[in-house]
């Protein structure tokens, strides 16, 4: 009875001290830094991988706001296409979302992601080039960002 004691408290502290996977937050941006980009593994709970890429000046090539969701009316108000800058696929998703944040996704330890270098993390792949940013998921949805042309695939 004292082993089979031992070997359950030996067991839980083993759980206890493991380390937890946490959320990784990884921000990059093109060199001109009016895009900015950052991957979120999604956390723990959820699992939910995404990539969302914001531009700072730019000119709406959209013609119409996609659908938002009634979340993210409630969150962000209503958007319109001058403040349409933001754009977050998530890893199995097929479309991508769009929307206008309060926020944008900047830190002070993020990656140039210099013209002509492409970035893959977690699912997802961006490329960098003069003409712009263009991200995917393993599906081929994403977006390609630049000041004057925005289209979603």
């Amino acid at each position: 009875m004292k082993r089979i004691l031992l070997v359950a408290v030996a067991a839980t502290a083993e759980l206890i001290n493991a380390p937890l996977h946490a959320q990784e937050l990884f921000f990059f941006s093109a060199p001109s830094k009016n895009i900015n980009c950052v991957y979120d593994s999604g956390s723990p709970a959820t699992g939910k991988a995404s990539l969302r890429c914001d531009l700072g000046q730019f000119t709406p090539s959209l013609k119409t706001v996609p659908p938002q969701s009634k979340e993210d009316i409630e969150i962000f108000g209503r958007c319109t296409l001058p403040k349409m800058r933001a754009f977050v696929i998530e890893k199995d998703a097929r479309a991508t979302a769009t929307y206008c944040p309060t926020d944008a996704p900047i830190s002070a330890e993020q990656t140039i992601l210099g013209y002509g270098s492409r970035i893959e993390r977690g699912g997802f792949s961006c490329a960098s080039e003069t003409s712009g940013m263009t991200c995917q998921n393993n599906l081929g949805h994403g977006f390609s960002l630049s000041r004057n042309l925005q289209r979603v695939f």
